[in-house]
Formats: structure tokens, sequence, C-alpha cells
């Protein structure tokens, strides 16, 4: 009768060996297919530094700092293309990823109140009226 019941629990070990020497090659290579898919729920901060690792690891959006005051140091037509260059734009949409900007620091010349923190000239006009400097830049920066 012990004979019996190891053979059998033997035999059941067996079953088991081979359903997971099938079904657990396909569940490892599914889960590394799904992993290199884009998810647009994940995102990371300033992936451009590393916009391959990026793209393996499925990033959906980057956020990228516009600092208004190094964009526009001197003035609303002044254009400083340099701060965020178009090639890290090019590669985000290249592969797929979605750009979240996010606007700061307001130059002094925007502002009356304090370097980078102060509320821009004209913020509570209508964003289409040309006096409201905030919605000149993010019209210009989109």
């Amino acid at each position: 009768m012990l004979l019996k019941n190891v053979i059998h629990w033997f035999k059941l070990l067996v079953l088991f060996l081979v359903i997971m020497g099938v079904v657990w090659p396909k569940t490892a290579v599914s889960t590394a297919t799904a992993q290199s898919a884009i998810d647009p729920r994940f995102g990371a901060v300033e992936s451009f530094w590393a916009p391959n690792e990026a793209t393996q690891l499925g990033v959906g959006w980057e956020r990228i700092l516009f600092y208004w005051n190094e964009i526009q140091p001197s003035g609303p037509n002044d254009w400083n293309t340099l701060h965020v260059p178009e090639e890290w734009l090019n590669e985000a949409n290249a592969q797929g990823r979605q750009v979240v900007g996010l606007l700061k620091n307001t130059p002094n010349w925007a502002t009356e109140g304090d370097f980078a923190s102060g509320v821009p000239n004209g913020l509570y006009l209508p964003v289409d009226d040309p006096a409201n400097l905030w919605a000149n830049y993010v019209r210009r920066v989109a």
C-alpha cells in the first residue's frame, strides 16, 4: 500500500513538472513582451538623458522642464532654443513617448514680483489678450 502511494505521488509530480515545462517558458516570454510595450500610464522625469533605456522600459511619457526665464531671458521676442533642444523632442516623438512640459520660473522682465516665482504680468487677462504674457509664452512653447 505504501508503494502505491509513493508511485501515485511520483506520477503527480512528473505530471506537474511536465505541465510547468510547457507553461513556464510561454509565461516568461509573454511577460518580457509586455514589458517592452509602451505604457501610457508609465512616465519618467527627463528620460531624454537615456532615451533608449526609456524605450526598452516602455516609458509612455516623459517630463521636461521648460524654464521661462531661460527660454525668454530678456523679453518676449527673445527665444533661446538651446534650453530644450529639438533633438530631445524629436527623439521622444520618434520613440512614441508623449512629452509633458513643466513650465516654470517667471523671468524678471515679465513680473513685478520675485525672480522665478513672481506672478506674470497680465495673468488675469483673457488668454487671447496680448498683454497676458504667460498665455503668449504657453502658446509659443506648445
